[in-house]
């Protein structure tokens, strides 16, 4: 798998971008795994966004909407 190196986004890149769409913040525990298929499918199905924290891609196949 190749990583690509995410892009560093200015406050003015984001602010309003995503108004109004739900939205899910994935942290790491062990409450993660009886939710998280559900949130990738929800997340493919751009019904919400995702934002993930610090090693994310240890838990997810897929990229986040937004990396903290």
């Amino acid at each position: 798998m190749v990583k690509k190196k995410a892009k560093s986004l200015d406050i003015e890149d984001i602010v309003d971008q995503c108004t109004g769409q739900p939205a899910v913040i994935a942290c790491h525990g062990p409450s993660l795994n009886s939710v998280k298929d559900k949130i990738l499918d929800l997340q493919n199905q751009k019904k919400l966004i995702r934002f993930s924290l610090n090693n994310w891609f240890d838990f997810f196949d897929s990229e986040p909407d937004y990396w903290v």
